[in-house]
């Protein structure tokens, strides 16, 4: 048998057209895999927006609370101490009152003593 330049069998035409098809396939599914990484990362990149969303909002819902509650706090303590400034006056009010009543009765006795102590002959005792 003459051995001449051998063309192509079919055998080796289908082996070329079966890698090309097996090429083909796994280019495909690189396309596919990358556009689902893709897909997922945008997905989690949505996630974690919405999750910073929500986070500067608890924050910020914090601060306003926590704000109002200092505001409530201080106002409270504000007025305890209005109440203890309050009383502290009416006591004083109450002692400065009894003072001058106390010094009111005796009074009298005061002009008398240093009356007495002035001129002597009002006092019933004449020098001799």
């Amino acid at each position: 048998m003459a051995h001449g330049p051998t063309k192509p069998s079919r055998q080796a035409s289908r082996e070329r057209h079966a890698e090309g098809s097996t090429l083909e396939l796994v280019r495909e599914k690189e396309r596919e895999l990358t556009e689902l990484v893709l897909a997922a990362r945008r997905e989690a990149e949505g996630v974690v927006a919405e999750a910073r969303r929500r986070a500067d909002l608890l924050v910020a819902n914090a601060a306003t609370e926590a704000a109002a509650k200092a505001e409530a706090f201080l106002q409270a303590e504000l007025d305890k101490v209005d109440r203890e400034a309050q009383a502290i006056v009416a006591r004083s009010d109450a002692e400065a009152e009894a003072v001058r009543q106390t010094a009111k009765e005796r009074i009298a006795a005061a002009v008398e003593f240093v009356s007495r102590c002035v001129v002597p002959e009002l006092s019933g005792e004449e020098e001799r």
